[in-house]
């Protein structure tokens, strides 16, 4: 069966499902690959994958072997880092024993895409950085008040080589590597728990594992506009596009201008146009997701509708999983550690 035949096949089970509120059938067979399970392992496995990644870098330092102040030192890491973020990818997607096709249809991610979809995605990243970058720069000054100090960690940019080496690492490579990790793998597999549930945890673990307080904020808002996006078209392509723009466009503009950060004055004026332009910002978001939904290719996944007592202790028992609590609390551990200088 080919893959057009089986998303055919797919819609017309979720509709008839849908209208008899039966959910465990074709359904539910369909998207069993990835599970809450699968998405706690995964998590698990990207987060060692960057403390090893984190710790290699300081044990060399540490030594003398390196200069990680050094562009191209830093770039190598990176590299290295979304290397072993793709390593823990291709693992969990050979645990699963699933062909590329069936993998691809798992995760959402398909080649057919609307041109309309696609502007709208361009939109959607820039009305997030427009709306929400004062609520994470409040956030940050939040923070500040706390006795928190920027570490940096940023790679400069001393010309137009570095720049658009850093579009590769940081825009394009970021755009597919977490988004097949996190919107994928994850995201899939929580949302046998519901689609609020998988969207909001999944937000949650995309913004800790940025281990940057100073992003915080606005990675677990970014994560929850991601979520909402697949969940909406059916199809991964369109986050992708989303976390390339938003990436890209904050590059550009420190290419630009040189520095992001934003010195403002938290008066009442300030605050009542940051929460005017976040509200203004989810409100046109919302509008686009709307008419991103009229324009998909293809159904989005649906979650489980009725949870019967077994099932909610089979939620119980997924988030209690160990790969949660060892993955939030190593992430946990280094945000606190990031926080305290």
């Amino acid at each position: 069966m080919d893959k057009f035949a089986k998303d055919k096949e797919y819609r017309s089970a979720v509709e008839k499902s849908a209208k008899s509120g039966e959910y465990r059938s074709a359904v539910e067979e369909y998207r069993a690959a990835f599970d809450g399970k699968s998405a706690a392992f995964t998590y698990f496995m990207v987060i060692f994958a960057i403390v090893l990644a984190t710790l290699v870098a300081e044990g060399l330092r540490e030594g003398g072997v390196i200069d990680i102040n050094n562009f191209w030192t830093l770039v190598l890491f990176t590299f290295a880092k979304y290397v072993l973020l793709a390593g823990v990818f291709f693992l969990v997607m050979r645990q699963s024993r699933l062909g590329r096709r069936e993998l691809f249809d798992e995760i959402q991610l398909r080649k057919k895409v609307s041109a309309k979809n696609v502007g709208l995605a361009v939109l959607i990243a820039g009305l997030s950085i427009v709306g929400f970058i004062l609520v994470s720069s409040g956030f940050s000054e939040l923070l500040r008040t706390w006795g928190y100090a920027a570490t940096g960690g940023d790679i400069a940019m001393n010309s137009f080589t570095d720049y658009l080496v850093l579009v590769v690492l940081l825009a394009v490579i970021p755009a597919v590597v977490e988004e097949l990790l996190f919107r994928g793998i994850i995201l899939s597999g929580l949302l046998q728990f519901g689609r609020v549930t998988a969207v909001i945890a999944s937000a949650v673990l995309f913004s800790l594992f940025h281990l940057n307080p100073d992003q915080t904020v606005f990675q677990l808002i970014w994560g929850i506009v991601l979520g909402l996006v697949v969940l909406r078209t059916g199809n991964l392509v369109y986050t992708m596009i989303l976390h390339f723009v938003n990436n890209f466009l904050v590059l550009t503009y420190t290419y630009i201008a040189g520095d992001v950060s934003m010195l403002l004055v938290w008066d009442v004026k300030t605050i009542v146009i940051t929460v005017g332009l976040a509200a203004v910002s989810i409100l046109f978001i919302r509008k686009c997701l709307q008419v991103m939904e009229r324009y998909q290719t293809v159904r989005a996944a649906e979650s489980l509708s009725e949870e019967t007592l077994e099932k909610r202790q089979e939620r119980f028992l997924a988030f209690a999983n160990l790969g949660y609590f060892i993955g939030v609390a190593l992430a946990g551990l280094i945000w606190i550690m990031e926080f305290m200088g």
